[in-house]
This record gives structure tokens, C-alpha cells and sequence, in this order.
């Protein structure tokens, strides 16, 4: 059992570095929300197991308007998981993508900004969401090793052989 003067001595993680303070109201605001935060973890994972070793520069990440996802609490969550690891000075790129339907039966598409899939031109409630609920990985750019080119040979490193 950790008592609270042992809380100390547990490692450092990520988790305990976010930012609390007070709302008006009293309540906590944490700096960085926590669904932000797990998933920043999930990108982080998921780059170590494909990088192979290489130096990541930028990633690029599509997510779909339902997600849900703030764009810059993913940031600082990013920041905070990166620094002082192998993906610090890794750049993230967010790229949003709006929640479309197309509707049955009119064949009209709307671009939704509530979570309401009704479509705009005719309020038909049988749509198809299109886009809106991506969450990937699009890109990811790493630095190519330096190629490593043979030493030149010269005639006073070559030795005769008789």
C-alpha cells in the first residue's frame, strides 16, 4: 500500500504533469483532457512500432469531426508525451475532417456541425454518414539515414602484392 509520503518516490509519467487548475466554479480544468491524452498515447505507441529506429519528423493525422477530439489539447498532449523521448521536435499535423451525410432521398450532402444526421435540404432522417468519424494516421515522415559511401582508394593506400 503507498502511503502519501511514499508518493514521491513513484516514477514520473506524463499522466501527473497536466496542468490543474480552478474554473470559477470551483471545479478542476485540467490543462489537457484526458481522452486527448490517450489518444496522443495511441499515436506515440503506434509511431515507436513503425518508425523502426528512424528519426520521425512530422506526422500527419486525419481525424473525423465526431471524434470529438480538440485539436489543441491533442497538441499539448503531443508536446507533453514527446518531449524528452526519441519524438521530441516531432511535429504533429491535425488535419479535421467535417461529419458529411448524404441523404437517401434526395441525394443531397450536408456537412453537419451537431451530431444530428438529418439532412439539411430535405430533414430526411435516412442519410449515410460519408466522413466524420476517421481517426488515422496519414502520414509519417521520417529522416533517411545518411548513406554511408566507401573510402576512396588512392594510390599511396593501395600496397603491391608480389
Amino acid at each position: 500500500m503507498t502511503t502519501k509520503s511514499d508518493r514521491h518516490l513513484a516514477p514520473a509519467s506524463p499522466w501527473r504533469r497536466l496542468r490543474h487548475d480552478r474554473q470559477p466554479s470551483g471545479k478542476p480544468s485540467w490543462g489537457c483532457d484526458l481522452h486527448e491524452l490517450a489518444l496522443g498515447q495511441a499515436i506515440v505507441d503506434t509511431i515507436g512500432r513503425r518508425s523502426n529506429g528512424r528519426e520521425v519528423r512530422r506526422v500527419a493525422v486525419r481525424i473525423g469531426h465526431f471524434r470529438q477530439v480538440v485539436p489543441d489539447s491533442l497538441q499539448f498532449a503531443w508536446e507533453m508525451l514527446t518531449e524528452g523521448s526519441k519524438l521530441a521536435g516531432c511535429r504533429l499535423d491535425i488535419d479535421h475532417v467535417p461529419a458529411v451525410v448524404a441523404c437517401r432521398s434526395c441525394d443531397a450532402r450536408t456537412t453537419l456541425d451537431l451530431p444530428i444526421l438529418m439532412c439539411e435540404a430535405c430533414a430526411s432522417l435516412d442519410v449515410e454518414l460519408v466522413s466524420g468519424e476517421e481517426f488515422m494516421i496519414a502520414t509519417i515522415d521520417v529522416a533517411e539515414p545518411e548513406p554511408t559511401l566507401p573510402e576512396p582508394t588512392t594510390p599511396e593506400s593501395t600496397v603491391e602484392v608480389s
